[in-house]
């Protein structure tokens, strides 16, 4: 009766070690029978295993048994090493795995991760609404400041244009020729406001010349032309 229930009861954890392999898609090699015979309800009955009442195993699990009879694994292909320590190899992975989650459990023991993931995603959501709240301020920023850039250029180089026609005309007259030239040059057209300007003067019958080379008399009169121009 004791020989009965002891096979009984390790035929009922084959059937669960064998019902764990089939349920992870773990490749077991057999001699004979296959896997899919394993039928995935559990039937291990604790009465079975304590080998008290064998009458009260699960329906279940003796089908289960009577389909796995013919179900042999192949043990031919674990080294010798394996076979005659498997006991205390798995005592040892056993082992290591405690004490994997042991130390798994004091690392994460105060941490609730679920909520910490909640919490995290929350603060994501709340960076990315004000990263596109500022790209939009930033947008319409940008859109005004170009706005008053072009504004201004426009205004400086009308100013500019019109200065030029003024102290060239000033120019003219105060040599009363009409050869004589007065020029106001922006150094960067596109944005003049940031670099400086150039004011050059070409006196009558003479070739254009730089500023640094006339003389301290022509470079009066340049002077006194653009004054005048300025204040008209």
């Amino acid at each position: 009766m004791a020989n009965t229930a002891r096979l009984l009861t390790l035929r009922a954890e084959k059937h669960e070690l064998l019902r764990e392999c089939k349920i992870k898609n773990l490749k077991i090699p057999l001699y004979d029978g296959t896997i899919d015979k394993i039928l995935l309800k559990s039937g291990v009955d604790t009465t079975v295993r304590d080998g008290t009442d064998s009458s009260t195993t699960d329906e279940t699990l003796e089908i289960s048994l009577l389909k796995e009879k013919d179900v042999e694994i192949n043990y031919a292909i674990l080294p010798e090493s394996v076979k005659n320590n498997t006991k205390k190899i798995v005592e040892n992975l056993e082992d290591e795995m405690s004490d994997i989650l042991k130390e798994l459990n004091e690392k994460f023991e105060h941490i609730n991760a679920r909520t910490d993931l909640e919490t995290v995603d929350l603060k994501l959501k709340k960076i990315q609404k004000d990263f596109n709240d500022n790209m939009e301020e930033l947008s319409v920023m940008r859109k005004k400041f170009d706005q008053v850039k072009s504004a201004r250029s426009s205004l400086f180089k009308e100013f500019l244009t019109a200065l030029q026609a003024k102290v060239d005309t000033v120019f003219k007259e105060i040599f009363d020729n009409e050869s004589a030239q007065a020029y106001i040059m922006m150094r960067n057209p596109d944005e003049p406001y940031l670099q400086g300007i150039d004011f050059s003067c070409i006196m009558p019958n003479k070739p254009m010349i730089p500023m640094e080379n006339i003389s301290g008399a022509e470079k009066a009169i340049c002077a006194l032309s653009l004054l005048i121009g300025i204040h008209q």
